[in-house]
């Protein structure tokens, strides 16, 4: 089960934006989720198939197609006082926790990674600033950061909603 903690993470947050953006809410991002994984294990455990995220992502999509063609019909019946106000959908990770998290790995590292996820720098710019010789250490050096990361929220048993507000 341990290579599908890798889709959870790669493709959940994709998907709930996709839902959210169709005006469905978080639990049923996650239940359709649950779903898709048990659709794609079966799948994967038949044919021996590596972990694929987007045929994930694609089971995912025809399952919520499939509930809101069934969701709008039963909305039709529905008279406009039943429905329920919105509610907040998808919390945005909390940058503070975030960076929190970055700090635990130095002020280089953070620094590093600051710059290239939050202020999109190349690699090449990177090296540049941190007086790496080329491009490529730049890059090893990010991995470096990034296992620190890794290594962190192993540790910590952290998981996504960790990062929500």
């Amino acid at each position: 089960m341990h290579r599908f903690e890798g889709c959870y993470r790669e493709v959940f947050p994709a998907f709930a934006a996709f839902v959210h953006q169709r005006g469905g809410q978080l639990d049923d991002a996650r239940d359709i989720f649950q779903e898709a994984l048990l659709v794609y294990y079966e799948q994967v455990l038949r044919h021996q198939e590596a972990v694929n995220h987007n045929y994930l992502f694609g089971i995912c999509r025809h399952l919520w197609h499939r509930k809101s063609r069934h969701a709008t019909r039963q909305t039709a019946e529905l008279a406009p006082e039943d429905i329920p106000d919105p509610e907040p959908f998808y919390e945005e990770p909390s940058t503070n926790k975030l960076q929190a998290l970055l700090s635990r790995v130095g002020e280089r590292c953070m620094d590093l990674l600051t710059l290239f996820y939050y202020h999109n720098q190349t690699m090449q710019q990177i090296a540049h600033t941190f007086g790496f010789s080329g491009e490529r250490s730049a890059t090893v050096q990010k991995y470096k950061c990034l296992e620190k990361v890794r290594d962190h929220v192993h540790t910590q048993k952290m998981i996504y909603e960790d990062f929500l507000a």
